[in-house]
Formats: structure tokens, C-alpha cells, sequence
């Protein structure tokens, strides 16, 4: 009866153990949701900013190809 009680003992740490393992990685597994949630707002954020700098692009590279037309047709 003192082995098996000693043998509870030994079972019942290891199940605390366990269970303070499992506590934290479901903490450490939060932490990087977290942090992914983060990331893929920031990286939402840089693809707008992107795109914007890219039209912001398009349109002064219009604009240089107006001026540019204008400027051989005056020179000509």
C-alpha cells in the first residue's frame, strides 16, 4: 500500500507538470496569435501603401509623358 501510495504521488506531480506545460503553451500559443493578428494587419496596411505609391506612379508617369509630348511638339 506505500508503493501504490507513493506511486499516486509521482503520478499526481507529473499530472501538475503536465498541466503547468499545457498552461503555458496554450499561453505561448495565444501570444503568437496575437502576434500574427498583428503582422497580418501591418502587412494589409503596407499593400494598401503600395498600391496607392503605384497609382500615385502611374499618374506622374502620365503626366511626364504629357510634358514630355508637349515639349517635342514645341521644339518641332
Amino acid at each position: 500500500m506505500t508503493n501504490e501510495h507513493h506511486t499516486l504521488g509521482m503520478v499526481n506531480r507529473e499530472k501538475q507538470r503536465l498541466t503547468k506545460d499545457k498552461q503555458d503553451l496554450i499561453a505561448t500559443i495565444e501570444g503568437l496569435d496575437n502576434q500574427l493578428s498583428a503582422q497580418q494587419m501591418d502587412q494589409q496596411m503596407q499593400t494598401k501603401i503600395i498600391a496607392n505609391v503605384s497609382k500615385d506612379y502611374d499618374q506622374l508617369k502620365k503626366q511626364y509623358q504629357i510634358q514630355t509630348n508637349e515639349r517635342d511638339i514645341l521644339g518641332t
